[in-house]
């Protein structure tokens, strides 16, 4: 139900369907429908190693001529998106002129092969399959063999598994590659934004409330002994109607102007006009939610500027360029690993043996918002200093009483301190 104002419904989203916590397969049905549900999830995939990737010691940039042929940026770009949605991503090689029958048997580097293609597919695809390593002295010891693979049991040797973000010791999977699924968490505050604009869409609709006073309207509804619809109540709604087919076909009502006298002073017809303050504010707390739940700029996911004379949105950007280098953290040992098999390959001359991948640097914001970003910050130190003069001029003396002023009135930010000296010099320098 939408209060008076509608505010609190939209800062709140009250209205939207609870059917718990997003699920996996939840996630996915909403990644499915597209918008902002699939740009929260495919923007990071996207940005993580979109600028591509280069190895350190590939000096006849052999290897690196591979990752087009077998699409590797694409690929983990998908494993990305599994890693949201799903918990995980298992990269499965197929090796050229290999059945299927063969995922069974562990992967032998030593042979002549060559890498088809890279397929990825999301954890979820992937079950251990009972028999486990043995050897305490194995750095595998305790994990999986064998999982079963859409009715197809590989060998976890030709599994190139990624973990997505872990579980607490609290909460044991059965699968040991299995992370929680970040997109659930995701989705519901992009829910909770879909929903608050569409109880603004609601709130607009009701701007405008219509009040039609009648008279004797109480003495009119009264019911009789057997709570039987009176004669009265059939009038009443009759002539709600009747006002509702007037004003909707002639855009005017009229209504009873009753006999003259001051006891019968007749219908009224009023149109009380709601206030539309503070919608904007609370659809934005919303829009802030999902840019905090997804570790996404809202530069980036709304294309506007952050709000307030200070934002310049160079936190939000370094706050997504650590969800990015986090990415690539849990992508880069199945990277390094996808590597090694490539310089294994038939006819490939090797690496280095201090090789390295390196990703190439992150995208960063376009000239334009760099050009923006360097006049808000001219502007406001500008005002921050020609405030700061003007209140060294009024008589303020003390360091904490110019800061407190000019937080309150929300001029100080820039500047690392406020001191009388750096306010008496700047005064000197203007006057």
């Amino acid at each position: 139900m939408i209060n008076q104002d509608g505010l609190l419904d939209i800062a709140t989203a009250q209205n939207r369907s609870r059917s718990g916590m997003y699920s996996g397969l939840n996630s996915s049905f909403r990644y499915d429908e597209g918008g902002l549900y699939a740009r929260v999830i495919d923007k990071p995939a996207m940005d993580c190693v979109g600028k591509g990737i280069s190895i350190k010691g590939d000096e006849d940039k052999e290897i690196c001529n591979d990752f087009d042929r077998l699409k590797l940026i694409q690929v983990f770009q998908d494993a990305a998106r599994y890693i949201d949605l799903s918990g995980g991503a298992v990269i499965v090689p197929i090796i050229a002129g290999r059945a299927y029958k063969s995922f069974i048997t562990p992967f032998n580097p030593n042979t002549q092969y060559t890498i088809d293609s890279l397929r990825v597919y999301p954890i979820s695809d992937f079950s251990p399959s009972g028999d486990v390593y043995t050897d305490a002295n194995n750095p595998k010891f305790n994990m999986p063999i064998f999982y079963n693979w859409n009715n197809v049991t590989i060998h976890e040797s030709r599994m190139i598994a990624i973990k997505g973000m872990p579980f607490s010791s609290m909460n044991v999977q059965a699968n040991p590659f299995q992370g929680r699924v970040t997109a659930a968490k995701k989705m519901e505050a992009v829910n909770a934004y879909y929903d608050a604009v569409g109880l603004t869409l609601k709130v607009l609709e009701r701007k405008q409330q219509a009040v039609y006073t009648m008279q004797g309207l109480a003495d009119a509804l009264l019911t009789d002994k057997q709570n039987q619809v009176t004669e009265g109540e059939q009038t009443v709604r009759a002539r709600i109607n009747l006002v509702d087919n007037v004003r909707s076909l002639l855009n005017s009502v009229v209504i009873d102007g009753g006999d003259g006298t001051k006891e019968s002073t007749g219908d009224e017809f009023v149109i009380n006009d709601l206030s539309l303050s503070g919608i904007k504010d609370a659809v934005a707390i919303q829009e802030s939610r999902v840019s905090a739940d997804t570790g996404i700029p809202v530069t980036v996911l709304f294309g506007q500027s952050a709000n307030g004379l200070n934002a310049t949105g160079e936190s939000d950007w370094r706050n997504y360029y650590s969800t990015l280098t986090a990415i690539q953290s849990m992508l880069r040992p199945a990277i390094e690993r996808i590597v090694a098999m490539l310089a294994g390959q038939i006819g490939v001359k090797g690496l280095a043996d201090n090789w390295k991948i390196e990703f190439n640097p992150l995208p960063d914001t376009d000239e334009k918002a760099d050009a923006e970003v360097a006049k808000l910050k001219a502007d406001a130190n500008k005002v921050e200093a020609d405030s700061i003069a003007t209140i060294y001029n009024l008589g303020f003396t003390d360091d904490a009483q110019i800061i407190e002023y000019m937080k309150s009135k929300n001029l100080f930010g820039y500047a690392e301190e406020v001191s009388k000296s750096e306010a008496a010099s700047y005064a000197n320098e203007t006057s």
